[in-house]
């Protein structure tokens, strides 16, 4: 039964292996695996990346708990909030001395 890659519908890159086998018994589908060089001096500096895909039309794609992706997920979502208070702060900021003059 070949894969359907037309059928995928979302796709995750990870690096370790026990975060594919995490993402495998999950029911995503491994398409593909690669190496890359990090150029790191007098030490193996190969390292393996691999591609997997949710084919699962009926559900959402579901991620381990400790995933790479969660994690970056919950690092934006911070982030984003972050950024918005921060904004927020700086806006009431310039604005109090305008509302000083205005009384």
């Amino acid at each position: 039964d070949a894969m359907n890659l037309e059928n995928t519908k979302s796709v995750v890159e990870v690096a370790e292996a026990a975060e594919v086998n995490d993402y495998l018994k999950l029911g995503w589908a491994l398409i593909n695996q690669y190496v890359i060089d990090v150029g790191e001096l007098r030490q193996p500096s190969q390292r393996p990346r691999y591609i997997l895909a949710w084919q699962n039309s009926e559900a959402p794609p579901q991620h381990p708990e400790n995933s790479t992706y969660l994690t970056r997920q919950r690092e934006m979502e911070e982030w984003e909030a972050k950024r918005k208070r921060d904004t927020e702060e700086w806006q009431a900021l310039m604005a109090a001395p305008f509302e000083k003059t205005k009384t």
